[in-house]
């Protein structure tokens, strides 16, 4: 629906990690260039992150980029990890 209104009105999408209920490649495949996912630095530990079971980055955030899709650290108290970054 989010992917709908963005079309609708023209304007980029912004996409917050964590708690989604979509895993988050599948988000990005569905985001266009110049959409934001937000809080890319949370905890490595996080199921909604950028990164995979072994702590690298997932292939998905990589093409995802390639495409034009920016990412954003959108640090805050519950939103960024120093060991992430």
């Amino acid at each position: 629906m989010a992917c709908e209104a963005r079309d609708a009105v023209h304007l980029p999408l912004a996409v917050h990690i964590g708690g989604q209920s979509l895993p988050l490649p599948d988000i990005l495949d569905r985001l266009r260039p110049g959409d934001l996912v937000t809080h890319i630095f949370k905890e490595r530990t996080s199921a909604h992150g950028i990164f995979d079971a072994g702590g690298h980055v997932l292939a998905a955030v990589y093409a995802a980029h390639e495409r034009g899709v920016l990412f954003d650290v959108g640090h805050g108290s519950g939103s960024f990890s120093w060991e992430s970054a």
